[in-house]
């Protein structure tokens, strides 16, 4: 019995295969078990509401068909485990951690000694009781992250995926735009119609045909670089950066156009004189917002 608790551990950590899994079991205990793993998974989720759940207990409820005999001394010991899954998923719900940064970065250290350092308007979440097995985290805006070396260390957005062991990288997620630049290591990325594997000095880009080389030392000068960027998204992220509306017309194209340069995210007048002077724009400030005029 312990052995095949064993062998489930690892495959829960991620260091045994689904085949290898089914060579000690059997096919159809590892496809119970996947389904069971993707239900808590998806249960930890916060829009997944009550009628959810209830259907899915209702489906584990339903009779199954009595196993034969040479598999009952197998299944014993997974159905305990299967049984503590279950447990775990009532309350995988209250172990949704949330963080998020409003004007400011924002660093948070994870219980494997992994750094994340939230840009401003940014936010992620991950799951306590999982992450022991899947460092996986949810990503809205951008952030910057210093990955301890272990099991695959996964960070999903609404654009894309990142898959890394142990390095530095910073992913922006804005706008319809979604770049991914490696400081060290090796990462791989994924979107819904490519995948890439980038290194140090390398940079990802959804809206890029190819990846490219990028000269940034820290993830503060990413934050400060744009470098064909649309105008609209670029005063997006000043927006963000320094938490103030910044009003236009986003129907007019000149804000279609792109912006490269590099800004200064400690001074907004500056920064929007370097961003607005190549498109010949002026602003007016009043004290809740900036209103871009017309050229």
């Amino acid at each position: 019995m312990k052995k095949e608790e064993h062998v489930l551990a690892k495959w829960l950590s991620g260091e045994v295969s689904d085949q290898q899994l089914k060579d000690q079991v059997g096919d159809d205990p590892v496809e119970s078990y996947r389904v069971i793993l993707n239900e808590l998974e998806s249960l930890a989720a916060p829009e997944r509401d009550q009628k959810r759940k209830d259907e899915f207990f209702k489906l584990l409820d339903q009779p199954k068909k009595a196993p034969q005999k040479s598999k009952i001394l197998v299944l014993r010991p997974f159905a305990v485990a299967a049984s503590l899954l279950l447990l775990m998923g009532l309350i995988v719900g209250l172990q949704k951690t949330t963080y998020t940064s409003t004007n400011s970065l924002q660093m948070v250290v994870l219980p494997d000694e992994s750094r994340v350092t939230l840009e401003p308007n940014s936010s992620f979440s991950y799951n306590k009781v999982l992450y022991a097995f899947r460092r996986t985290l949810d990503l809205k805006g951008n952030a910057f992250f210093e990955v301890e070396k272990g099991s695959d260390f996964r960070v999903q957005s609404e654009l894309g995926s990142v898959e890394v062991l142990g390095t530095s990288f910073r992913v922006f997620d804005r706008k319809g735009i979604f770049n991914v630049q490696c400081f060290s290591g090796t990462v791989r990325v994924q979107t819904d119609n490519r995948q890439e594997v980038i290194t140090k000095g390398q940079e990802f880009g959804n809206r890029l045909e190819n990846t490219r080389t990028h000269e940034l030392n820290n993830h503060i000068d990413a934050i400060e670089h744009f470098d064909n960027v649309p105008l609209k998204t670029v005063l997006a992220e000043l927006s963000a950066i320094f938490s103030i509306d910044i009003q236009f017309d986003a129907s007019n194209p000149l804000f279609e156009e792109g912006f490269s340069g590099t800004i200064n995210s400690d001074d907004l007048d500056l920064s929007l004189n370097i961003v607005m002077r190549p498109f010949e724009l002026n602003y007016e400030k009043t004290q809740e917002s900036i209103i871009v005029l017309p050229n």
